[in-house]
């Protein structure tokens, strides 16, 4: 229901994240394998029906992340079980993202992708978008209103950026915007010789990247000081989220 309303809405650019696993998902239902289905001896993958929104949509890009034990009672028992549902959600001909994995998931998306003709990329860490995103961070967050020093050559990041995992995480979000860019810019005929089809300028990633990391979800890694002593009330202080 969600889909129809979106697509009578007209929405343009859509967000949507997998409600649980991925092979028995209804956000399928969103991106249709745009390449013909080649037949695999033994594959009883789901098949699901035309794709609520479009199989020729102008831009489409997936993206996992790390994969956890987590759900275990619907998607398995082991990383490889939990890996191959998530997997679901690749389509053949259409870019995928992923960050690092455990090696049993690792294994598991890179075989599907192989099967499923899924365009499915790791990228690293040296990625020039993201470094420019780190540099940025460093230059717009608490050491640039604290004066706090960093060694030569050391950037001094957010609290909630400094972990390996939402570093990993913003870098995947980096190569899913890219990778949409560049191909609605192709889709509108202006060509991929400029980065990302003339829509990933220098000034437009600088502004979408100083948006992302200025993006704050109360609640969600923020770190919350009680108001204490005197007569009472506690006020809220919020830290580095």
């Amino acid at each position: 229901l969600a889909l129809l309303v979106f697509r009578a809405a007209g929405v343009r650019w859509l967000v949507l994240e997998t409600g649980l696993g991925g092979r028995w998902d209804c956000t399928n239902q969103l991106i249709a394998d745009r390449a013909e289905r080649l037949p695999v001896e033994g594959d009883a993958e789901l098949s699901w029906p035309a794709s609520v929104l479009a199989a020729g949509a102008p831009a489409a890009a997936v993206g996992i992340c790390r994969v956890g034990m987590d759900h275990m009672n619907v998607l398995g028992g082991t990383l490889a079980a939990i890996a191959a549902e998530k997997a679901g959600i690749l389509k053949r001909g259409v870019s995928a993202f992923s960050v690092p994995q455990p090696v049993d998931a690792d294994s598991v998306l890179r075989a599907t992708a192989a099967r499923r003709g899924a365009l499915l990329a790791f990228p690293q860490l040296d990625d020039a978008d993201f470094c420019r995103a780190l540099a940025l961070a460093a230059a717009d967050g608490p050491a640039a209103s604290t004066g706090a020093r960093a060694a030569p050559g050391a950037l001094v990041l957010p609290r909630w950026l400094q972990s390996a995992h939402q570093q990993h995480n913003l870098l995947l979000a980096i190569s899913l915007v890219r990778s949409a860019l560049s191909q609605a810019g192709d889709a509108h005929g202006e060509g991929s010789a400029t980065r990302a089809g003339g829509l990933w300028t220098q000034p437009t990633v600088d502004a979408a990247l100083r948006a992302g990391l200025a993006t704050i979800w109360p609640g969600r890694l923020e770190t919350l000081s009680l108001g204490g002593g005197g007569g009472g009330g506690g006020g809220g202080g919020r830290g580095d989220h």
